[in-house]
C-alpha cells in the first residue's frame, strides 16, 4: 500500500510544477512517452558529503604538507575553507545556469535558481526542455571543461 502526502509548495515551486506539468501535457501530445528518473534530495546530498569529505581531506593534508611550519590549523585558515565551500556552491549552480542558457531559446528568461531549504540544497532549473546530450553537457559541465582544457593544453 503507497500513502502518498501533498506536501505545501511554495509560490515559487507551484509555479515551476505548473509550467513543468503543462509542458509535460504538450510533450506526451507530440508523442514522447514519460519516464521519471528520481534521485531524493537525501541521497544525492549524502552522495556529495561522501566524495566532498575525501577530497576535502585530501586537500588539507597536502595545504598541511606545503605549511608545516605551524603545525595548527589557524581560525582564519578554517574560515576560509568554508568561504571556498559556499562560494564553490554558487559557482557550480552558476556553471549550470549558464550551460542552460547556452541551449535554450530564451537564454537566462528560462533559468531559475533557487534553494530547498528544509535539505539545504541548492539548485538551477530550466523551463525549456532540452535534448538528452544538451542536457548531459549540463548536467557534467566540469567534466566538459576538463575535457576541454585538456584538449586545449598543447606543450
Amino acid at each position: 500500500m503507497v500513502i502518498e502526502t501533498e506536501k505545501r509548495l511554495t509560490k515559487t515551486q507551484q509555479e515551476g510544477k505548473e509550467i513543468f506539468e503543462t509542458l509535460r501535457d504538450e510533450l506526451s501530445a507530440a508523442g514522447y512517452k514519460e519516464k521519471p528518473v528520481l534521485v531524493s534530495a537525501l541521497k544525492a546530498n549524502v552522495v556529495a558529503l561522501l566524495i566532498a569529505i575525501p577530497m576535502i581531506m585530501i586537500l588539507y593534508s597536502f595545504y598541511e604538507f606545503v605549511h608545516e611550519d605551524t603545525g595548527q590549523t589557524s581560525i582564519s585558515m578554517t574560515g576560509m575553507l568554508l568561504l571556498a565551500f559556499f562560494v564553490s556552491i554558487v559557482i557550480h549552480e552558476l556553471i549550470h545556469g549558464i550551460s542552460f542558457a547556452l541551449f535554450t531559446k530564451e537564454g537566462w528568461k528560462s533559468i531559475k535558481f533557487g534553494v530547498i531549504w528544509k535539505v539545504v540544497t541548492p539548485y538551477c532549473t530550466c523551463r525549456e526542455p532540452l535534448p538528452r546530450n544538451q542536457y548531459l553537457v549540463i548536467d557534467h559541465p566540469y567534466l566538459v571543461g576538463c575535457v576541454a582544457f585538456q584538449k586545449t593544453n598543447i606543450d
